[in-house]
């Protein structure tokens, strides 16, 4: 807005007595009403100029703090998401551990019966079934404690379910690395490059990065723009004009 043209209007309106009417020979009268008009405009300021470029960095560094932002929400969600996964991988291993319990049990009850075992077999299973079960319902809690955190993170409804994938979290992750990765690394040289080609990628487009460095760039270009300012003026082109609209 500094480098923009200035304009301002303004009116005023004074009265005078007669006897000083009077001694001003006819150049004014008892009542006088004048109108102004002002027009600026800056042709040479270093702060101003600087204070452009200066809002431009600024902008551009909120702009990857945004995106920064953006990509750690991403991230926050993926794991939300990965931990439902695993919760319900959980989940399931403990229930067909719990279903193989019962069969114990049940055998240890007909060999009891039979005669070919005592009642301490299946003490120990109707043991091993309670635990199981307090087991199972942990891992439902936690599975549950997973979806709500999920669907809280997306705004939806609390209990909102899902569709989820057959495959168990830490095998899907598996899979995408093999199928992604693990093919263009052959040995201890691929790795090296692998690494630096992913040091590379962040120091390139992380956002966090980027914000530093604009942020560093408006500073130096604030400490250029105060040297600066010992030595080089500041030039405004200035008219004005005033009309007398009565007296």
């Amino acid at each position: 807005a500094n480098l923009l043209p200035q304009v301002s209007l303004g009116s005023g309106f004074n009265m005078l007595d007669q006897q000083t009417a009077a001694s001003s020979f006819g150049q004014q009268g008892r009542f006088n009403w004048t109108a102004q008009a002002t027009a600026t405009q800056v042709i040479l300021s270093e702060p101003a100029f600087a204070n452009v470029t200066i809002q431009r960095l600024l902008l551009q560094a909120e702009q990857q703090s945004l995106q920064s932002s953006v990509l750690d929400f991403v991230q926050e969600i993926t794991n939300a998401y990965m931990g439902m996964l695993q919760a319900r991988a959980q989940s399931e291993l403990l229930n067909t551990n719990l279903g193989l319990t019962r069969n114990n049990l049940a055998l240890a009850q007909q060999r009891a019966n039979i005669g070919e075992s005592g009642q301490t077999d299946i003490f120990r299973w109707e043991s091993e079934l309670a635990l199981g079960q307090v087991q199972v319902n942990d891992a439902l809690a936690q599975y549950d404690a997973a979806r709500f955190n999920l669907n809280q993170l997306l705004n939806r409804d609390i209990d909102d379910t899902y569709s989820l994938p057959s495959e168990s979290g830490s095998d899907t992750l598996v899979t995408l690395v093999a199928s992604t990765i693990l093919p263009l690394v052959e040995n201890a040289a691929d790795i090296r490059e692998l690494g630096d080609f992913l040091v590379m990628e962040a120091f390139e487009k992380l956002p966090a990065l980027k914000q530093i460095e604009l942020s560093i760039a408006a500073s130096e270009r604030q400490a250029l723009s105060r040297k600066r300012a010992n030595y080089i003026p500041q030039l405004t082109m200035r008219s004005q004009y005033d009309y007398n609209i009565g007296n």
